[in-house]
């Protein structure tokens, strides 16, 4: 019988590769047809765009067929690889097809070509995801559930001790303004000048990491019980003060940290209304992408440039459809590294960019001399350099991990790192579902399954660090403050 699993299992495998080799000896031909007129390369990227959503669907549906968990790191990944580098993809190909051109908001212009090559880079990408699930193992496949807290005295404890860690947090978000003249006055700047004063003074407090902690220590200690339940209640209630903050600061990537976290513990082990959390992460989407068009307006607003009213008629006068679209939101932005990098020379890094995201870890006030640029900063001060230096302000345009491991190791690059990827999305799987602590720490590395798709690897590492590291500690000092034996004695 295990002779015939394992046989079954390379049968499969060979299968899949087979049918895979096939299908792009097939496009292959029908490219060499279209690549002749710009309409035609809008039907190749569109075909291979189609493809690669395709694979990313086999690959979702593979990883939900062994985690039951929508909130897998691997299928959230997907879901903003998606959005970042596939639909924006097939917005482009429907541009070239039906008018004939694309206009887009970068500094440069990009020929056909290139997008074809980038819809080739994505299908690597792709290839490695599904690859890296359906061919490589990491030790069992089964599973086994953990209860949430199996008392009311662990549930009391997490409680506490999450509401101590977010308070924390919030503290210390309006002690790190105070580098820079407070928050008030921060909030008065313009955003890009302001983010830039705050990486440019030293003594940064990473007062997120708090928060991100708070919550997920919240949302654990209320266990099967439902938001309208007092603990529910205060919970939202501090998300809430949380998200104003972050909203007036015009900053949405903190806020969807945080909800990311809270879904990701909440929705566990939970069954799901598909469809009406299909609507609430459109509605959310809509909401972003709106907000992202007019946060620049809030600075305006509060420094006494620009009125209330004044901004309601404008954004009634400015307002466009478009605004929601791919291509006129944050995820063309790393798409851009990518196009650039697929257009222009660049030297190989062979490596170095994933090689520095170790010491990168350590804050700017602890590193030895002066701390340098990741790959991300500075493509950044180039385009700022080049094309934009009469700004005050460099413009951040993330990085395509896809570009990433282009720029490091060349087109055979993005398969393997992609491959990489999912093996080490399979192990953040096991950590949820296998370890003490899984569900904690599995809500706490949610957001860089958000932020892989849009940064360089070194923030990544960093940002999963300071987290990790502040959760840890927050779990340490709570077993330590709230002993249950002596804790038993008090109650």
């Amino acid at each position: 019988m295990i002779h015939d699993l394992i046989f079954r299992n390379k049968y499969k495998k060979f299968l899949l590769i087979t049918v895979i080799s096939v299908v792009i000896g097939y496009f292959s031909v029908i490219i060499g047809e279209l690549n002749e007129t710009i309409s035609g390369k809008g039907t190749i990227i569109l075909l291979i765009s189609l493809i690669n959503f395709f694979i990313i669907l086999f690959y979702i549906k593979s990883r939900f067929r062994k985690s039951k968990d929508f909130m897998d790191f691997g299928i959230i990944f997907s879901l903003f690889f998606i959005a970042y580098n596939i639909v924006l993809l097939l917005n482009v190909s429907f541009n070239f097809i039906f008018l004939g051109f694309n206009e887009n908001s970068y500094p440069v212009d990009f020929e056909e070509d290139v997008y074809v090559k980038s819809s080739v880079v994505t299908f690597l990408a792709c290839l490695g995801l599904l690859l890296g699930e359906k061919i490589i193992v990491l030790g069992r496949n089964d599973k086994f559930v953990k209860p949430f807290l199996n008392n009311k005295l662990n549930s009391k404890v997490y409680y506490i001790s999450g509401i101590v860690v977010f308070l924390l947090g919030l503290f210390l978000l309006f002690l790190d303004f105070e580098r820079i003249g407070g928050f008030y006055y921060a909030l008065t700047l313009e955003r890009g000048v302001r983010m830039e004063l705050l990486s440019q003074t030293r003594g940064n407090i990473p007062y997120y990491s708090f928060i991100y902690s708070g919550v997920a220590l919240l949302t654990y200690s209320l266990g099967n019980l439902r938001l309208r339940s007092v603990k529910g209640t205060l919970l939202v209630a501090l998300l809430a003060i949380w998200s104003v903050l972050m909203l007036i600061q015009g900053d949405r990537r903190l806020l969807l940290y945080s909800l990311l976290i809270f879904a990701s513990v909440y929705l566990f082990n939970k069954k799901i209304n598909i469809k009406k959390n299909l609507a609430l992460v459109s509605i959310l989407y809509i909401l972003f992408a709106f907000f992202q068009q007019i946060r620049y307006m809030i600075p305006l607003i509060l420094n006494g440039t620009l009125s209330l009213f004044d901004a309601i008629s404008r954004i009634q006068k400015d307002f466009n459809i478009e605004w929601v679209l791919p291509v006129s939101t944050e995820v063309a932005g790393p798409y851009f590294t990518l196009l650039w990098h697929l257009k222009y020379d660049f030297t190989p890094l062979y490596g170095y960019s994933y090689i520095m995201s170790i010491p990168n870890i350590l804050p700017r006030i602890l590193y030895p001399g002066e701390k340098p640029l990741t790959i991300a900063q500075s493509f950044a001060n180039y385009i700022h350099d080049v094309y934009y230096p009469f700004r005050e302000s460099v413009i951040g345009w993330g990085f395509s991990p896809i570009a990433e491991a282009y720029i490091n190791f060349g087109v055979i690059g993005v398969f393997i790192i992609f491959l990489l990827l999912s093996v080490l999305f399979k192990g953040i799987s096991k950590i949820k579902w296998e370890t003490n602590h899984g569900i904690l720490i599995a809500s706490i590395l949610i957001p860089q399954a958000f932020n892989l798709n849009r940064i360089n690897f070194s923030s990544v590492v960093q940002e999963t660090f300071f987290n990790l590291l502040i959760l840890i500690l927050s779990i340490f000092v709570t077993n330590i403050v709230f002993n249950i034996k002596g804790y038993k004695t008090r109650s």
